[in-house]
């Protein structure tokens, strides 16, 4: 349950952290270009467009760890995540839209760009689940191949010890 609540936390951490950076970035931008920073209101659009995405966390890792791209299982992987990715990412397009017409009282329009970077969060998660479990199944076969080597050397050094006690017991 610890390891959960940590996990959780860390999740909510990495995407309030991103949005401090994008906000900072658009911020910038204004300011570059002479107009105000809007540095409150940057930072709460930012805020709720990267929280739709902490919240969406878990079901993609959950889906991922489920649904994995190994050899075999490519082509259901692909026909689970492809339209989970578009489900998720219009979900994450309506929230954040929902979302600016609560903070400004207007609608953005439904751009395309918009549910495609939304599409590609998804599937950079997905990748993420994946390359860490890998790692962590990679890392769990060189101990378990660390173990076996041990019991290997024991074994030879057993083998080797007991001709000596065969040969000086024959002796006597």
């Amino acid at each position: 349950m610890r390891r959960r609540v940590a996990v959780a936390l860390l999740v909510f951490l990495a995407w309030t952290v991103l949005a401090g950076f994008f906000a900072a970035s658009t911020s910038l931008t204004y300011i570059s270009q002479g107009r105000p920073g809007l540095w409150s209101r940057t930072l709460a659009i930012e805020l709720a467009e990267w929280w739709i995405w902490a919240a969406l966390t878990p079901l993609v890792l959950w889906v991922s760890r489920r649904v994995t791209f190994h050899r075999r299982g490519i082509p259901l992987a692909l026909m689970v995540h492809v339209p989970l990715g578009l489900l998720l990412a219009s979900l994450a397009v309506e929230a954040e839209s929902s979302m600016r017409v609560w903070l400004f009282g207007v609608r953005p329009y439904l751009l395309i760009s918009n549910l495609a970077r939304h599409v590609l969060i998804c599937w950079a998660l997905v990748a993420l689940t994946d390359a860490l479990d890998r790692y962590g199944r990679s890392r769990a076969r060189a101990a378990e191949a660390e173990a076996r080597l041990g019991q290997a050397q024991v074994q030879l050094l057993r083998a080797q010890l007991q001709p000596h006690f065969l040969f000086n017991a024959l002796n006597t």
